[in-house]
């Protein structure tokens, strides 16, 4: 998800959920990354990644798990940078 590509170059797949997100760092991403997806649409044309329709339109995270568990039949799921937001 997001910047970790830069932790695991090696990664198949990398899920970032939002345009501002891709208008930052795709480009720098998609030279190391060649499956790219997202679940804005304008991010996707803008872009040039897959674009994923998320159900969860509100945590990134959770919607890279539903992009491999219900897109990419995955059996195992490694979510590297994910954490926990608390509500304040």
């Amino acid at each position: 998800m997001n910047n970790s590509y830069l932790l695991a170059p090696f990664a198949d797949v990398l899920y970032a959920g939002d345009r501002a997100w891709w208008a930052q760092y795709g480009k720098a991403a998609k030279a190391v990354i060649a499956e790219c997806w997202t679940a804005s649409p304008d991010a996707a044309e803008r872009f040039g990644v897959h674009y994923f329709e998320a159900r969860d339109f509100e945590n990134s995270g959770y919607q890279a798990i539903e992009l491999a568990v219900l897109e990419k039949k995955a059996d195992r799921v490694i979510l590297l940078g994910y954490r926990e937001r608390k509500s304040i």
